[in-house]
């Protein structure tokens, strides 16, 4: 998409809604983790997020992915899909190191604070934005976890 963008940007082509086009930089990888419990990460099961500015539309991401997927052989990008997410509130801390042997101890002192804010969270949704490196070595990076409050 950024590539795409870059080129159409160029070429002086709008965007959706004939929004105008400008080079962007990528922000943080972010991921949702659900079926999460306090104490384990067994059986989690995880969404990549990957933020894209107004002016590239759901259309535009259809026309990359097929591309990618009939020109390049890519596999599996039936998985990909775009979603809505509205701005929600969030508990947060920033964690370095492995994010699995940092859940119990957040989750703990999520659950006081929820509790002491009279705050109640969505179950079994963690949000984690990276705030790593890229290349860094497994276990080195930085995150922010964020539960989300109903």
């Amino acid at each position: 998409m950024k590539v795409r963008n870059k080129f159409l940007a160029r070429r002086g082509t709008p965007g959706a809604d004939e929004a105008e086009r400008s080079d962007f930089s990528m922000p943080p990888l972010e991921r949702l983790r659900g079926d999460v419990t306090a104490h384990s990460t067994d059986g989690a099961r995880w969404t990549l997020l990957l933020r894209r500015p107004d002016w590239i539309d759901d259309a535009e991401v259809g026309d990359v992915l097929d591309r990618l997927e009939g020109d390049k052989g890519h596999k599996n990008l039936a998985r990909v899909r775009c979603l809505d997410l509205p701005a929600a509130s969030y508990l947060q801390t920033r964690v370095d190191g492995r994010w699995s042997v940092a859940l119990t101890p957040t989750a703990k002192a999520f659950d006081v604070q929820l509790r002491e804010r009279g705050l109640t969270a969505v179950d079994g949704a963690w949000h984690e934005v990276c705030l790593g490196e890229p290349g860094a070595p497994v276990g080195q990076s930085s995150y922010l976890l964020r539960r989300r409050l109903a």
